[in-house]
C-alpha cells in the first residue's frame, strides 16, 4: 500500500528491486531477467501481489479439485507438499524450502 505513495518511476524501480531477486530463483523468470528487463520490470509491477502473507502450522494453502490463481515463492520456512492421489490409499510429500516454489501450473494453466 505504501508504494501507491511513490512516483510512477521510483515505484516500478522499488517493485523490481524488491520482487526480481525472488522471481528469478524460478528458470523461467530467470530467463526472462536475462534477456528483457523491461518486461522483468513490467512482471514484477503487474504480475506480483506485492503482500507476504505468513502461515500457521498445518494451514492449507490450496486444495487438489480448486483452480491455481497464484504461484507462490517460499522465501522463509519450510512448507510440506501433501498429496493424494484420487483412488489411491498412498499420500505422497515432499518438502519445499526457503528459495523455491509451488504451484507453478498457476502460470500455465488458464
Amino acid at each position: 500500500a505504501f508504494l501507491s505513495f511513490l512516483s510512477g518511476p521510483l515505484n516500478i524501480e522499488l517493485q523490481t528491486e524488491l520482487f526480481a531477486p525472488i522471481l528469478v530463483l524460478h528458470p523461467c523468470f530467470s530467463q526472462i531477467a536475462l534477456t528483457s528487463q523491461p518486461v522483468m520490470r513490467e512482471i514484477c509491477t503487474t504480475a506480483v501481489d506485492g503482500g507476504t502473507q505468513s502461515y500457521a502450522k498445518n494451514d492449507m494453502l490450496f486444495q487438489a479439485g480448486k483452480e491455481a490463481k497464484q504461484m507462490l515463492f517460499l522465501t522463509l520456512g519450510t512448507l510440506i507438499y501433501c498429496f493424494k492421489p484420487e483412488n489411491s490409499e498412498t499420500t505422497f510429500q515432499t518438502t519445499v524450502n526457503a528459495g523455491k516454489w509451488c504451484v507453478e501450473a498457476a502460470l500455465w494453466m488458464p
